[in-house]
């Protein structure tokens, strides 16, 4: 599913280990139906310290004699960022009472870079709402008051996390060796024509978001801080309507 908001949560764990390349396409189809498609890149190194930094937290855990927990959103963040074949294929598969299947799924290590490539079908994007994951990395569709439909994603950081302030020149200078690299380009494809967007890039029928640290940055504060929307044709379409976070 959808991987934009834990990459935002899983800033933090990006700054001190290493950088990450995500390409993530999202297409609708008129019966309500879609794909999504994920490539995504993230170096061995930095997984390796964030297996060291998990290793950690659960042995503080241990050493004070409270209980390991673990919430639903860490357990998504670690196996997005630490993705293992098995793993992600026992959770994919797990999503098939709600329709969903996986068309490929490929994890391999190339030139120090652990690799996923990754597409699944839905056939109900309300099924799809139903998905404990969808809480955290969901989008919400609804019809304005001309009856268009608005597609609406925000990436807004938890407020409770430790996340260093990038918006500060001097932290900014500081993490810049090791985000080089970093970039999330996220596409949008619609059932029906694009009437408006606030995308970088747009077609009739695509809206594209693009944040590249190397060409800005700033891109990861852009990135924390976007409101993906783009309003699109009802024309001949009847999609459920589905909303996440009260939107």
């Amino acid at each position: 599913m959808k991987l934009l908001k834990l990459t935002t949560i899983c800033m933090l764990a990006i700054a001190t280990t290493g950088c990450l390349k995500v390409q993530e396409t999202l297409t609708i189809n008129k019966t309500g139906g879609g794909k999504i498609k994920i490539k995504y890149a993230i170096s061995e190194r930095a997984i390796n310290q964030l297996n060291s930094m998990r290793k950690l937290q659960e042995q503080m855990q241990k050493f004070s004699g409270k209980p390991i927990t673990s919430n639903e959103e860490s357990r998504y963040a670690y196996m997005f960022l630490m993705p293992c074949e098995k793993e992600l294929r026992k959770e994919l598969e797990s999503y098939e009472p709600f329709g969903v299947k996986i068309k490929e799924l490929k994890v391999e290590t190339r030139n120090a870079w652990r690799h996923v490539d990754m597409v699944v079908t839905f056939n109900d994007l309300k099924k799809l709402s139903k998905l404990e994951i969808f809480k955290y990395v969901g989008f919400s569709l609804v019809r304005n008051k001309a009856g268009d439909y608005v597609f609406y994603k925000a990436t807004e950081p938890n407020p409770n996390s430790n996340m260093p302030d990038i918006s500060n020149e001097r932290t900014l200078r500081k993490l810049s060796p090791i985000l080089s690299g970093f970039q999330v380009i996220f596409t949008l494809k619609t059932p029906g024509i694009i009437l408006k967007t606030n995308a970088d890039r747009k077609s009739n029928n695509s809206s594209m978001w693009s944040f590249d640290f190397d060409k800005d940055p700033k891109s990861i504060l852009k990135l924390q801080k976007t409101k993906f929307v783009t309003i699109f044709s009802s024309s001949r379409l009847d999609l459920p309507e589905i909303r996440v976070n009260n939107i």
